[in-house]
């Protein structure tokens, strides 16, 4: 006899947790790209983007007795930068322009003329930036510091593993492009064997 199914919280944090995981490192990232990306997505600062309304008050939880006001200046920063783009998401609606409309971003300052490509720039480049900053930052202002640190933390695992979705997706079209030139060899031997 099979044993129904457990649906403790445990057992739903536990089975979910992978989508959690994403979830909170895709909203990290999405509180520093704002910053440093350009023309995002029309779609892109969804649910994640107002996390990061909860997430970070949630992080000044943990500095009892620092000066948290740099931290939550952070925030009327990043609505700013959310507004910024969100005007540019209009502008280019306006002109007709439709990119992805879960584009990151393209990197500010960044030409993609040289050796580096833009998904390099995302996956290593941009997250070692934030990483340097935000250990600057901790020196003057440990709260804002560390998340930015844990930001680009988030950032680094949100790019990867959205490049690595990208990669699967990729290698599954081309698995069904070799299997349906099998079956379309297989189809042409038949009809040579019926005439």
């Amino acid at each position: 006899m099979q044993q129904p199914a457990s649906n403790t919280p445990g057992d739903v944090l536990v089975n979910n947790s992978p989508a959690l995981l994403k979830f909170i490192c895709g909203s990290l990232a999405t509180s520093v790209e704002v910053f440093i990306h350009r023309d995002i997505g029309e779609r892109y600062l969804g649910t994640q983007a107002a996390a990061v309304l909860v997430i970070v008050p949630l992080f000044g939880l943990g500095w009892e007795g620092y000066d948290l006001r740099l931290l939550f200046w952070f925030l009327p920063a990043y609505l700013v930068m959310c507004l910024i783009a969100r005007i540019g998401m209009l502008k280019r609606r306006w002109r007709g322009e439709q990119g992805h409309s879960y584009y990151t971003g393209w990197p500010r300052g960044f030409s993609g003329r040289g050796k580096v490509s833009e998904l390099t720039m995302k996956r290593f480049l941009e997250p070692l930036a934030i990483l340097t900053i935000g250990g600057f930052v901790c020196a003057l202002d440990p709260p804002l510091g560390t998340y930015l640190m844990f930001a680009a933390g988030g950032l680094f695992i949100s790019v990867n593993l959205s490049a690595e979705e990208d990669r699967t997706r990729v290698l599954d079209m081309h698995d069904a492009v070799i299997h349906q030139e099998l079956i379309a060899e297989r189809f042409r031997d038949l009809r040579r064997d019926q005439f």
